[in-house]
């Protein structure tokens, strides 16, 4: 058995699309995988770490804000619409996934064309323009968020939950502090901008730096690979006190980070929200403010409502105040594991066998 798996742009779309690869290897050791995705950088670095047949596909999406770039998009999309029907063909898949993102509309269409069975995956609580789109073409869409449903049409929708990657269920406390090399009795803080990284992000971490340095923490900052020297170079000047701070561009292994974090600074994308869900973590999250239709913005607030997350705005940063509510929350367990709790009300366990049940229905 052969299924095509098409994902692209962020690993918020590749992540979830490695956890149901997993599981089809799982249920059928000997089905036959094939990865399309683009030419972006943070795609080659996390694909590069796993074991799939990858095919990089010349595609890019919209740039909001900026209506001068719409024909090199358009013309992108089309000549990658070119490019995955070939591959689609050539490879003859018994069915076809998609994570949604700039390549779901033409793998979506190409399959619809071919015959081939599509499942589209949303992550995130408002679907983007795209995908709604993608819809139209795929037999089923699965959703990770229940308020999701109302914008697909009725009985081509299913809510499954969004998938997590099998060794973020296996990682504990203590194998995570030896991965990392760091001492587990010590309250870690993470913080990550998503797999690009966030420049401001990081400028607040080098800016809070001073005022945690009287905590006795572990601080691991995993910056991405643009800002990485930047950030490195900053730090190093810096008094940091009782806090063990690690600095990475990219952490293949971010589920040690999560199994060892006793809170989490982050965006909030809908893989990592459900990364936080699957392992109970409390978090500030800081929306991505051009996310497309700011999906992220509505994505924190679902977490914000149930009082699982603290929302920070990316345009009002304060080091200080940011800095006072990490200090409290570390002095307050009780207060942690009521939003870890809270947190873990969004996991869904069985996302991944769900949709791969989708992928293999009727086959």
């Amino acid at each position: 058995m052969k299924v095509l798996i098409c994902a692209a742009g962020t690993g918020g779309h590749i992540y979830p699309a490695v956890a149901v690869a997993q599981r089809l290897q799982q249920e059928l050791p000997s089905v036959e995988l094939l990865f399309l995705t683009s030419s972006k950088e943070v795609e080659d670095i996390i694909l590069k770490a796993q074991p799939y047949r990858t095919v990089r596909v010349p595609l890019r999406g919209f740039q909001k804000g900026r209506p001068l770039d719409y024909f090199p998009a358009l013309l992108s999309i089309i000549s990658g619409f070119i490019k995955i029907f070939a591959e689609m063909k050539r490879f003859d898949p018994d069915a076809v996934f998609s994570t949604g993102g700039y390549m779901s509309l033409p793998s979506c269409l190409a399959a619809f064309l071919l015959g081939k069975r599509a499942v589209l995956h949303e992550q995130n609580v408002l679907p983007g323009r795209g995908i709604r789109a993608s819809s139209r073409f795929a037999r089923i869409t699965a959703v990770s968020f229940e308020e999701s449903l109302k914008y697909f049409k009725s009985g081509r929708t299913v809510f499954t939950g969004n998938p997590v990657r099998e060794q973020l269920n296996t990682s504990s406390r203590e194998t995570a502090a030896k991965a990392l090399g760091l001492d587990r009795s010590k309250k870690t803080l993470l913080v990550t901008g998503g797999s690009q990284g966030s420049a401001s992000i990081n400028s607040l971490v080098i800016k809070m730096l001073p005022f945690l340095s009287c905590g006795n923490y572990n601080l691991v900052h995993i910056t991405g690979a643009a800002d990485f020297d930047r950030v490195k170079k900053a730090v190093s000047g810096l008094s940091l006190g009782s806090i063990s701070y690690q600095c990475h561009p990219f952490l293949h292994n971010i589920w040690d980070a999560l199994a060892l974090a006793d809170l989490v600074i982050s965006r909030a994308g809908a893989t990592m929200i459900s990364e936080l869900a699957c392992k109970k973590l409390p978090s500030i999250l800081i929306p991505y403010p051009y996310s497309a239709e700011g999906h992220q913005e509505l994505n924190a607030r679902a977490l914000e409502k149930k009082g699982a997350c603290v929302v920070a705005r990316d345009d009002n940063l304060s080091a200080e105040k940011i800095s006072d509510m990490i200090i409290e929350l570390m002095g307050d367990d009780n207060a942690l594991k009521k939003m870890g709790r809270e947190a873990g009300s969004f996991y869904r366990q069985d996302a991944a066998k769900k949709i791969t049940e989708l992928i293999l229905e009727d086959l």
